[in-house]
């Protein structure tokens, strides 16, 4: 039996925001809507960004590769856990949005392409309750061997809880212009960067009197912009679009299942009624004259008669 270590989750989400004094940790579980307050009552008209927390977990793998959770891992006086992050923002020399293949034009075209990425380097922690870590980098924006201006960037802080997690705080989610220039696009500003951010996230375990083992497999950090509406999803999620290039392209029995009303059809019908919240479009369709959850709805959705000029059902009311 071999030993190994693992990261959970294997990508974590934080959020900007532009309180300095707090944080909240965000959703740990699918579905499940993180209680905290988002605002920070101390400095009105401020956000409080959320982190994202990770764990290492022990397993064990026997000689079928087969894997067996056998705990969650913490520091203590037998173990040690360095925990390291590298946070990057790529897009002022990234490819304009949106993406068109290995043709695209790039953002800032004619600029060092080097320069233009904030890179915070590799950074650790380890132990517990260890104090916030500031993870920046510079942006330099250079033009024929010119530097027409240079600004540093601030991309999130890292420290660890009181049982030794990993906590990765979002960034205050500042945006400028080092070379003073203008806002013409939503997505597109030549001259700009801003606060966003992703990145690596491994975990080295040494237990007394053993080699020290890298987690397998590492995770991954998101710094992604705030989420005013939390408990609304998009109606297409990430999971969705996965399963979706799964089962086209490397599982393609998948797409000879029949469908469960209530784990594959039902989440698409709330998503699209809640959404309705938020988009004036969508309330205009799906608010209160085409809410899909209305009990009689429901009911019709749920009758499991046959359809008139049908021959069986679509799906599996399970």
């Amino acid at each position: 039996m071999k030993t190994i270590y693992r990261i959970y989750p294997s990508i974590g989400i934080a959020r900007i925001g532009n309180s300095e004094a707090s944080y909240f940790v965000g959703p740990e579980s699918p579905g499940v809507v993180s209680d905290k307050p988002y605002r920070d009552d101390s400095s009105p008209g401020k956000i409080k960004p959320q982190a994202a927390r990770f764990r290492v977990y022990q397993f064990t793998r026997d000689e079928f590769g087969e894997e067996t959770l056998e705990r969650e891992v913490t520091p203590d006086e037998k173990t040690h856990i360095k925990w390291s992050v590298h946070l990057v923002n790529r897009k002022a020399a990234a490819a304009q949005f949106p993406p068109g293949g290995p043709s695209a034009p790039h953002r800032n075209e004619g600029y060092d392409r080097a320069g233009l990425v904030i890179d915070a380097g590799a950074q650790t922690r380890s132990g517990k309750n260890k104090p916030p870590l500031t993870l920046s980098g510079d942006i330099h924006f250079i033009l024929n061997g010119n530097v027409e201006g240079s600004k540093r960037g601030v991309l999130g802080r890292i420290l660890t809880d009181k049982k030794g997690r990993l906590i990765v705080v979002g960034g205050p989610g500042k945006s400028s212009s080092p070379i003073g220039s203008g806002l013409n696009n939503f997505a597109n500003n030549d001259g700009w960067y801003d606060g966003v951010s992703d990145g690596p996230v491994n975990a080295v375990v040494e237990v007394t009197d053993n080699e020290p083992i890298l987690a397998e497999g590492g995770a991954w950090v998101v710094i992604a912009p705030p989420s005013y509406a939390a408990g609304i999803e998009n109606v297409t999620t990430w999971y969705d679009q996965a399963l979706s290039v799964n089962a086209r392209t490397f599982s393609p029995h998948l797409m000879k299942k029949v469908p469960s009303f209530t784990r594959d059809i039902y989440p698409i019908l709330k998503r699209t009624v809640l959404i309705s919240w938020v988009v004036e479009q969508s309330n205009r369709h799906h608010g209160v004259s085409g809410n899909f959850l209305t009990p009689a709805r429901l009911i019709r959705l749920a009758d499991k008669s046959p359809i008139p000029g049908r021959s069986g059902k679509a799906f599996s009311t399970s």
